[in-house]
């Protein structure tokens, strides 16, 4: 014999249900939301301007630079994203157009870092992690240029501040 649950019973209990969404809702979905309502007044070209309560980790490490025609690459980045003909940047539902980066396995895809480097560049750098390299371990990076001819100004940068926004997808 099937029991049958009174329809007054389902209504409280979605009620119930929708009330804890409501008040138990983690606050950085949230400012996620109102965040991510302030970047569709900014233009794209203000990608860099993250704001602060957003930085996951703060830390400091090495960069390079290596582009798609290296020894040993094929112009597509680990993640399956295709870099050839000038495509170093990717573009990110929520921070827009970023510059891709090669980082260790330990760091996920779609991890998302701001990079300051005031000796090589006067703004920040927000970059997303799409590719690895087996020379890239612990705290080295690889930006992601044109062509490797574009790397040699950049040379290896030591103590350079790394700012995590997001990890992962």
């Amino acid at each position: 014999m099937k029991k049958c649950v009174p329809l007054l019973f389902k209504v409280v209990y979605l009620m119930l249900v929708i009330l804890a969404f409501h008040f138990f809702l983690p606050e950085g979905v949230e400012k996620k939301a109102i965040f991510n309502d302030n970047i569709k007044k900014t233009s794209r070209m203000e990608y860099n301007a993250v704001p602060k309560e957003n930085i996951i980790e703060t830390f400091y490490g090495q960069l390079t630079g290596y582009g798609p025609d290296c020894d040993g690459c094929i112009g597509i980045t680990t993640s399956g994203y295709d870099v050839r003909g000038g495509n170093i940047y990717y573009e990110d539902n929520l921070y827009g157009k970023l510059r891709i980066l090669a980082a260790d396995k330990k760091v996920p895809f779609g991890t998302i870092m701001r990079i300051t480097v005031p000796n090589i560049y006067k703004e920040p750098i927000v970059a997303i992690v799409l590719d690895r390299g087996y020379l890239i371990k612990n705290d080295k990076f690889d930006l992601l240029f044109n062509n490797e001819e574009e790397t040699k100004p950049v040379g290896r940068q030591k103590n350079v501040k790394f700012e995590v926004l997001r990890y992962g997808w």
